[in-house]
């Protein structure tokens, strides 16, 4: 059997009036009336399907008489429990002015009709389905649908929530059968809230085969689409030298104490402002320039000058270097550069020989000298704890981060912490979702390297690379790993992305 439950039934009087005039009589040209509520609506549709079902309930007065009898009349059965005071209420629903309606309060619930309800819940049994739709009154207890989802939990009731926000939330915790936010309701759902590190933990430990998991992708879309439109991005980067690096990270292909690519070498500028001039055969949004911790800072400079007068005006120019402090972050706003990569990179100071007060050093000179940050979660592997991870998003959300990433570690032969493994595809997803709905990055979200799956938890930017990369053995990874702008925006366009120049 299927049961619905409205706690607050009413009776909506529907009416029509062409050329309503303020604070004059107007008169109606049509005129309806239909019991409401959100269980309600739920017991009308199954009825009209052919599904007999049972309204519960609460009616008081002559309203919820009329109530009573308009949903009997419909063909469902109303155990509707009659109130001793007050009256069921009357919704006002002005058809003739869009979204003109006057709801009605509802009478006073007292605790012993409450149990009264509670007790022909306790009747339901196993492969019986309750829908608890709508919002709670105020004289009721506002974790009421935790209380009957608690009192069925183990029985074998199939129990369907139409709800929002923390009504919706909380009871999550019991495994509802099925829960119907829309888009919306996922947004405030999953990211109104991510402002402490529990929050976010508690969203990271989301089970990654559960239907909250998808729910949490579907919201992280939800965000991107309704912030970004359908506005893609490819940023591009070069590598611009395959040296040994006296940072020594566990994780790179290019530390010194593991050196692991095929071959050493330092591009020219000239062949630097060569691939530049190839790459400007595909569209790219944001040049990056990628160089060892120990590059030397004044040649960067240089380079940068050189390859700014090869870029479109509207093409961003960002740096991706080593630690610095602020004269450097000011020479390279002079020469063109819009922005900086630079990050807290986890178990910064254990596996990396930087320490985490340089790196925050840095970007406080980059935010000073007025360059943009752009920040990631990275590299992510199988023994960082969701702590860890939450820490470094909590960072990005203070930082007011514009241009946001998640990045797995790539495990590289050779490397220290090659043994690890890689996280897999669908935890990586989720740590893109959750990245996306507590920092709430102004212009994009990238995963990297890309995945199909991340892209339905809202990315909208990706990377193309050639060069050096600390994730590859081969010192030119667009012979091996890297994506090139025409790759990077058929994946796009296939989720439905799209940039000016398209």
């Amino acid at each position: 059997m299927i049961y619905t439950v409205t706690f607050n039934p009413s009776l909506d009087y529907i009416v029509s009036v062409s050329d309503f005039k303020l604070g004059l009589t107007n008169r109606t040209d049509s005129e309806l009336l239909l019991p409401g509520g959100k269980g309600i609506n739920v017991s009308t549709v199954l009825q009209n399907l052919g599904n007999a079902n049972t309204a519960f309930g609460f009616t008081a007065g002559f309203v919820g008489e009329e109530v009573r009898k308009e949903v009997e009349q419909l063909g469902v059965k109303a155990e509707f429990i009659s109130l001793d005071e007050g009256v069921s209420r009357i919704n006002l629903k002005l058809k003739s002015i869009d979204g003109t309606e006057i709801n009605g309060m509802g009478p006073k619930i007292s605790a012993e009709k409450v149990q009264e309800l509670m007790e022909k819940l306790d009747t339901l049994k196993e492969g019986d389905v309750l829908f608890l739709a709508g919002s709670i009154p105020s004289s009721m207890p506002d974790d009421m649908y935790e209380k009957i989802m608690a009192r069925l939990d183990g029985r074998g009731v199939m129990i369907v929530v139409d709800a929002t926000r923390d009504l919706l939330v909380n009871v999550l915790k019991y495994h509802p059968f099925l829960v119907k936010p829309n888009n919306h309701e996922l947004g405030q759902m999953f990211g109104r809230k991510l402002k402490t590190e529990d929050e976010i933990i508690e969203l990271l430990r989301i089970n990654n085969f559960s239907s909250e998991y998808y729910d949490l992708l579907a919201a992280s879309n939800a965000l991107s689409r309704r912030k970004f439109g359908n506005r893609g991005y490819v940023f591009t980067q070069i590598g611009i030298n395959a040296e040994p690096c006296p940072i020594n990270c566990n994780f790179c292909s290019m530390a010194a104490t593991h050196y692991s690519l095929n071959d050493k070498w330092k591009k020219s500028v000239e062949d630097i402002c060569q691939e530049v001039q190839f790459l400007q055969k595909s569209y790219f949004d944001d040049f990056f320039m990628m160089t060892t911790a120990n590059y030397p800072i004044e040649e960067f400079i240089s380079v940068g000058r050189s390859v700014r007068g090869l870029l479109r005006k509207d093409q961003k120019m960002v740096a991706n270097i080593g630690d610095f402090g602020l004269d450097t972050a000011l020479k390279l706003k002079e020469v063109g550069f819009t922005g900086v990569y630079h990050i807290n990179r986890l178990r910064e100071g254990e596996d990396t020989m930087a320490k985490t007060e340089d790196r925050e050093a840095t970007m406080r000179a980059i935010k000073e000298a007025g360059l943009e940050l752009y920040y990631c979660i990275e590299p992510i592997g199988p023994e960082h704890s969701y702590e860890e991870l939450a820490v470094e998003i909590l960072r990005a959300k203070d930082l007011k981060i514009d241009v946001m990433a998640a990045m797995r570690r790539i495990p590289v032969k050779g490397t220290p912490l090659y043994e690890k493994g890689q996280i897999s595809d669908l935890e990586l997803t989720k740590i893109v979702a959750v990245s996306n709905l507590a920092v709430n990055p102004s212009r994009s979200m990238n995963v990297h390297e890309p995945i199909k799956l991340a892209m339905l938890a809202g990315v909208n930017q990706l990377y193309a690379e050639v060069g050096a990369n600390p994730r590859d053995t081969e010192s030119h990874t667009e012979q091996n790993r890297g994506f090139n702008p025409e790759g990077a925006w058929s994946l796009l366009r296939e989720f439905g992305y799209v940039s000016s120049a398209y």
